[in-house]
């Protein structure tokens, strides 16, 4: 339960303190390949559909997850940014990042609590 887990680290964390998560993006084209064009929700020992992961978010929804009371977002990172020469950086670059939702497999996010 990611809401619970949220929870005790915010009763523990002291204030300034940061919290960070990794969130597969359920919304990335390869999960949308998968479900829609494939027809498969089948899970993976590794990835996007690793058979690990019990809950799936979007970016909004990982905000929201990461924002609970007395916290702010500081930030969030697609893991596009963390590829050198990606083709597919560039083009979300290029386009304003308006598919960046669509091309990303995870977000990197960065809370932190405030009281």
């Amino acid at each position: 339960d990611p809401w619970e887990a949220i929870r005790k680290i915010g009763e523990v964390l002291k204030p300034g303190g940061r919290m960070i998560a990794s969130i597969p993006n359920i919304r990335s084209r390869q999960a949308l390949k998968k479900i829609f064009w494939q027809g498969d929700f089948g899970y993976t020992t590794q990835g996007l559909f690793d058979k690990t992961h019990y809950r799936w978010f979007c970016k909004k929804n990982m905000i929201d997850l990461m924002t609970p009371e007395n916290f702010k977002l500081i930030s969030v990172t697609s893991n596009l940014e963390f590829k050198k020469g990606s083709g597919t950086k560039q083009f979300n670059r290029a386009t304003f990042r308006i598919f960046e939702e669509f091309l990303t497999v995870q977000f990197i996010t960065v809370s932190q609590k405030i009281k």
